[in-house]
């Protein structure tokens, strides 16, 4: 498959759109304990309705607990020198 069409010097780029992405620990870590204790509070309220199988709440618990718990050490590291976070990404 061959093109007639060669790029001239003086042709138009389009700007293209530029898109971020900021993954933090701290804000994975949030969103992940909330999104499992919402769902798993849902499920408890709808006693065994909904799209997911009724044995899964009590992981989605323990996955809400677990969070919390890299949370705490978490803020201990800020704690202790709140440019870590900053240096690790750098590294």
């Amino acid at each position: 498959m061959t093109s007639d069409f060669t790029p001239q010097p003086g042709d138009e780029i389009p700007e293209l759109k530029k898109y971020s992405v900021d993954l933090s620990l701290q804000g994975f870590v949030g969103n992940m304990n909330t999104r499992a204790t919402n769902i798993a509070n849902s499920m408890g309220a709808q006693q065994g309705g909904g799209d997911l199988h009724p044995d899964i709440a009590p992981h989605l618990q323990k996955v809400a607990e677990l969070s919390q718990q890299l949370q705490a050490e978490l803020d201990l590291i800020k704690q202790i020198d709140p440019e870590a976070f900053a240096k690790l990404k750098q590294a």
